[in-house]
């Protein structure tokens, strides 16, 4: 299991929003690669609206 495969798992259940992005700090900037449940709630989005897309966007 790599260490985004476990963090993956252990936010899922999470009751607060958790949001894992990429490293890139050049602009545009980072990409959101894992969003929770909680996050979705948190932002009023879809999962599939959020993974893809920069932070920034909020």
């Amino acid at each position: 299991m790599t260490a985004f495969e476990l963090i993956r798992a252990l936010a899922h259940e999470a009751g607060i929003g958790i949001v894992v992005t990429d490293t890139v700090i050049d602009l545009p900037g980072s990409t959101i690669l894992y969003a929770n449940p909680a996050f979705e709630q948190l932002v009023g989005r879809d999962l599939s609206d959020i993974v893809g897309q920069t932070p920034r966007f909020m």
